[in-house]
């Protein structure tokens, strides 16, 4: 089940989200007048052609999985000139980058990210020097990221890959415990209490 709620948030709003979803929770409430224990948003779109936030409350049944897609009507060509787009185009649209056809498109575009990553890097045959005192964070045994052979470990290539695909950009949520690094030396690890983090930072670059 999928509820929503569109409005027109003043400009200030982008930079204090939390009176912005106290607004929407309570507007949401009033709207229930009390029939409803939890939170439903009321499905209206409060300012019609004006909004410009949108919000949308998913119920699951667990377990399962769900794909969000973000469209751009340009991109997309929906709707042709003055945008919109039918419902079946957009759902057209959204089966490429949903499912199947997602799971496809990731694994493309990491086999290109990783050949292109090996071209320029290099790291494959690139030398280093054995360290016994090495260890980021408990990741690498105790030869660290480079291997007796003064090689770079697999490990230390994927990590560079992993480094470099945050500093691109991305969308993720993650939940979970966190290992920190600890003091004097940061030699030795010690897990940390579970936390929630969601990140975005898209990045747009010319070829």
């Amino acid at each position: 089940r999928v509820r929503y709620f569109g409005m027109r948030a003043k400009n200030e709003h982008a930079y204090r989200a939390d009176e912005l979803l106290e607004q929407v929770y309570r507007y949401s409430m009033s709207r229930s007048e009390g029939r409803e224990e939890h939170l439903l948003l009321p499905d209206e779109n409060q300012d019609q052609d004006k909004s410009n936030s949108l919000f949308l409350q998913l119920t699951l049944q667990l377990p399962g999985s769900l794909d969000l897609v973000f469209l751009s009507h340009a991109v997309h060509q929906l709707g042709g000139e003055d945008g919109g787009g039918t419902p079946e185009e957009i759902s057209r649209a959204a089966a490429q980058l949903s499912g199947p056809a997602l799971t496809q498109l990731i694994a493309e575009r990491t086999r290109q990210f990783d050949q292109r990553f090996d071209q320029v890097f290099q790291l494959q045959g690139a030398s280093c020097i054995p360290s016994s005192s090495f260890n980021l964070f408990g990741k690498y045994p105790s030869h660290g990221a480079c291997t007796p052979a003064g090689k770079l470990s697999e490990e230390a290539v994927e990590l560079g890959k992993v480094a470099l695909s945050q500093l691109l950009g991305g969308l993720a949520y993650l939940h979970g415990t966190w290992v920190r690094a600890d003091p004097p030396w940061f030699n030795t690890t010690s897990q940390q209490a579970p936390v929630s983090s969601f990140s975005c930072s898209p990045c747009s670059l010319s070829p």
